[in-house]
């Protein structure tokens, strides 16, 4: 039976200096997580995405808007922070729409719950992009 060598060197810290379990499996299988941006990660830069709750809040249609027949799509961006609840400050409406329309979106999405991101198991916060879309019923 050869002997077994228990005496050499088997790792050293350096080994390990890269942070993470994650990333040196990640850099073995050539996978790269972008870096964060101002500390929110993108949906492509996450292990797992955030998801929202199945009883969150709609937007309620403005009855004002729907008695005119006003329509509207339009998206939103915000940021999904590491607790689950939609960052106030960084509600962004893209494109031009109803203040009504922009004003229940806001109220549902500010009141809305979500599973938050996770990054090599901790959770973090995740910039989403979410359309809108408020369209009469068709008879």
């Amino acid at each position: 039976m050869p002997d077994i060598e228990l005496t050499s060197k088997v790792n050293d810290s350096l080994d390990f200096a890269r942070g993470s379990l994650a990333d040196v499996i990640g850099s073995v299988l050539g996978v790269h997580h972008p870096d964060p941006i101002n500390g929110v990660y993108t949906a492509e830069s996450v292990d797992k995405v955030m998801t929202p709750f199945g009883r969150n809040p709609r937007p309620e249609y403005p009855s004002s808007l729907a008695a005119t027949a006003m329509e509207a799509d339009f998206v939103v961006r915000f940021v999904v922070d590491s607790t689950g609840l939609v960052l106030e400050k960084s509600v962004e409406f893209l494109g031009a729409t109803h203040p009504l329309f922009v004003a229940a979106v806001r109220r549902a999405l500010l009141r809305s719950h979500y599973l938050p991101a996770e990054m090599d198991g901790r959770r973090v916060p995740q910039l989403v992009s979410q359309e809108f879309v408020f369209r009469m019923a068709r008879r």
